[in-house]
């Protein structure tokens, strides 16, 4: 059979893929099998078809490894493509690669008149913002943002509370002394601004925002763990554009969020030196401001906004003393004020905003 998708049609392994048994293409095959253009053509048709996730390294290596296999096997499952022994596998074969070819744009009826590499058409950006490309949601629930007493004082911190004066006064210098001394360390006067804030605070939910340029922002901007967490969210846009690109089409919509093809990263962010207040982000927006992609050249840019999120407030599961800092004077102190003197101390919601552009990003 010859392959009819705008895709797969003229390549000579994959229309060899779909005639002959032993052109099969799987991961441990030899590299003229299992590297090459045909295998990224693959990739594009299972992330075009059902939004897979494949390893950014595999993508850029054009390598039909474990991720790309199990893309397969999902797409196989999924449709109950079975082997000759009546087997699910993560082999492309005839009948995989007849299927992918079936559910792939056919291409235009129009003949060029001179032929030549695809050219994609790039649409242009026009959003009313915000334009949410991915999310990890934070739970207004938890308990750090309740203000009202729940469940008594964990017997394991009632000594330790009792040693702090019931005076709302030295309760603060007990909070602040804590700060402070991490402040000594971080060179910044975040967390003092942080604890004077929750004393002032009166109101329900209040979300305290740290934008760009502010000492939190800065922060976080600079840390190994934001650096790593972008470079992902690129290598996941680059991989949609690219299968975008492949079948004719860049389109910036591909990358909205209820299409789940790019993860929110992680938001743990350990290297910072403000565990005192934040121990790690609980939530993660990102919006995508503007876009252009350069069709002939392959690149493209983009506005990112980042927002994350953090609660500054403890939980009954804050005041018992481990290795990780909970229990310490400071943080029983806290609880007394958000759930013994509530409403005059309130938690609030940390939010942290940033822009990032992507320029020249090749795809």
């Amino acid at each position: 059979m010859s392959l009819t998708s705008g895709l797969f049609k003229g390549d000579s392994k994959l229309e060899a893929c779909a005639a002959l048994d032993p052109s099969h293409i799987y991961q441990g095959a030899p590299a003229g099998i299992s590297v090459g253009d045909h295998v990224e053509k693959i990739q594009a048709a299972l992330k075009i078809i059902d939004g897979a996730v494949i390893d950014p390294k595999e993508l850029s290596g054009k390598r039909y490894g474990p991720s790309t296999a199990g893309a397969v096997l999902k797409f196989k499952t999924k449709r109950r493509i079975l082997n000759y022994k009546g087997e699910l596998d993560p082999i492309v074969g005839k009948g995989t690669i007849a299927a992918l070819d079936k559910l792939l744009p056919s291409p235009s009826s129009t003949p060029t008149a001179t032929p030549g590499p695809l050219v994609p058409e790039v649409v242009p950006f026009s959003e009313a913002l915000p334009f949410l490309i991915s999310r990890q949601p934070h739970s207004l629930a938890k308990g750090d943002l309740k203000s009202s007493r729940t469940l008594p004082l964990p017997t394991k911190t009632i000594l330790a509370a009792e040693l702090l004066s019931p005076t709302t006064k030295q309760l603060h210098e007990a909070i602040l002394a804590e700060q402070i001394v991490l402040d000594s360390v971080s060179g910044t006067t975040i967390g003092i601004e942080q604890a004077k804030f929750f004393f002032r605070n009166t109101g329900f939910l209040v979300t305290r925002t740290h934008a760009l340029g502010s000492p939190l922002a800065s922060l976080v901007q600079t840390s190994p763990e934001f650096k790593k967490a972008h470079n992902s969210v690129k290598s996941f846009i680059t991989d949609v554009l690219r299968a975008g690109a492949a079948v004719g089409v860049i389109d910036y919509h591909d990358l909205a969020e209820p299409k789940k093809k790019v993860p929110p990263p992680g938001v743990g962010f350990r290297t910072l030196p403000l565990l005192g207040y934040i121990g790690s982000f609980q939530g993660v927006d990102i919006f995508l401001n503007d876009f252009d992609a350069d069709a002939v050249k392959r690149t493209y840019k983009a506005d990112l906004q980042y927002q994350f999120f953090d609660h500054f407030g403890v939980d009954d599961s804050d005041t018992i003393p481990d290795s990780h800092g909970h229990g310490s004077p400071g943080q029983i102190a806290l609880w007394i004020l958000q759930h013994e003197r509530h409403p005059e101390h309130m938690p609030f919601i940390t939010r942290v905003v940033m822009d990032q552009s992507i320029s020249g990003e090749p795809f």
